[in-house]
């Protein structure tokens, strides 16, 4: 299973962001996945299932104009790391996927809210000299999803970032 629901934010400081807004990206972006996992829980736990949260770097990260976002996001991680902590005796596993900036048309309208008005030149930019791609990410959740190599993993959260210590 694969939970990789997300909902953006308007991009605005903490004290800017109405509640509404807090409160849209938390239902969406945390408990969408809680509500998710209570109708499927039973018959994930007859079967072993894998669960794969889709989170962001946006937890680790922390920049400025996205507090909404990015509680959101850690919230959700917290859950999925309790869930597999909860699960882990009943043969669940549990694991987290964090990509950073992914090329889509979700970044493109993210970057427009930023005032980004080239996109490659911003993607040029990173310190890979791109975004990730929609295939990476899904090959890092089709491998936690199903590769044995994965079996015995459950609390792990994967990064895909590129980070040389450029900040």
């Amino acid at each position: 299973m694969v939970f990789t629901v997300g909902v953006a934010s308007s991009k605005r400081p903490v004290a800017d962001t109405p509640l509404e807004e807090f409160a849209r990206l938390f239902a969406v972006n945390a408990l969408g996945p809680v509500t998710a996992w209570q109708a499927l829980a039973a018959r994930a736990r007859a079967g072993a299932a894998r669960l794969v949260v889709v989170s962001s770097d946006t937890v680790r990260v922390a920049g400025g104009g996205n507090g909404a976002y990015t509680a959101s996001k850690a919230g959700l991680e917290a859950l999925a790391l309790t869930l597999a902590k909860e699960e882990a005796r009943n043969g669940v596993r549990v694991n987290v996927v964090a990509p950073s900036l992914v090329a889509s048309p979700q970044a493109e309208q993210i970057l427009a809210l930023k005032g980004v008005t080239d996109v490659n030149a911003h993607y040029a930019g990173l310190p890979a000299g791109r975004a990730l791609t929609v295939e990476e990410v899904a090959g890092v959740i089709a491998g936690l999803g199903c590769d044995p190599v994965w079996d015995y993993a459950t609390g792990t959260v994967v990064r895909l970032v590129f980070d040389i210590g450029a900040r």
